[in-house]
């Protein structure tokens, strides 16, 4: 996802496509560490932005326009659940890719298949994750859906 730009004189020179990630995690240790290792991604240029929780996750995805979110699924109570916000993100009708970051490793398609969204949208936007297969794992899941863009 490399552009050529114009740097004067003829000059031509790559730049990288910007990629915008929203990360929605009660822990502020998990949004650091996810801003941390998309900020060493030196495929692409990312630009991260954090949210404690998906209480207000239409006027997130209208303001910041994000590529892609990183959803967790279980929040403090109070907060709307994972499967609640996954639900209104596809109700906006926002076209971002979401990975389902959670620590509960009995999360699968199955459960999410449950909720009032189409199969269809599930399965052509949404990416489960356990926590327990790292953070490295959400660097290169990210790098791998950039790369097939091109």
């Amino acid at each position: 996802m490399e552009n050529k730009r114009s740097v004067g004189n003829g000059i031509e020179r790559q730049t990288k496509d910007k990629i915008k990630v929203l990360v929605v995690d009660d822990e502020e240790s998990v949004r650091k560490i996810i801003s941390i290792l998309l900020d060493k991604t030196e495929e692409y240029e990312i630009d991260t932005i954090t949210v404690p929780s998906g209480m207000n996750i239409e006027n997130d995805l209208e303001q910041h326009q994000p590529d892609l979110v990183i959803l967790d699924r279980c929040f403090l109570p109070g907060d709307p659940m994972g499967d609640e916000v996954l639900e209104r993100i596809y109700k906006t009708n926002n076209k971002s890719q979401v990975i389902m970051f959670s620590a509960d490793v009995s999360l699968s398609f199955n459960e999410i298949s449950k909720l009032e969204i189409p199969k269809r949208y599930i399965m052509n936007y949404v990416t489960i994750l356990s926590k327990n297969h790292g953070y490295k794992r959400v660097q290169n899941l990210i790098v791998n859906y950039f790369s097939h863009l091109n």
